[in-house]
């Protein structure tokens, strides 16, 4: 795991993660944002996993 692309991924995962969080559940708070960003980094190096096996 490469120390840049996960900080990117953090990053981006907290934006689309607010994003999705003030869509979806516009009552949520921080922990719901927190939770979204954790579950979409998560799966960004699940699906990257299942990628790099398939070659």
């Amino acid at each position: 795991m490469k120390p840049k692309v996960l900080v990117m991924r953090v990053i981006l995962g907290l934006f689309f993660a607010f994003l999705l969080a003030r869509f979806f559940f516009p009552a949520g708070g921080p922990a719901t944002i927190i939770l979204a960003a954790l579950v979409l980094v998560f799966f960004a190096y699940v699906f990257e996993a299942i990628h790099r096996r398939e070659k």
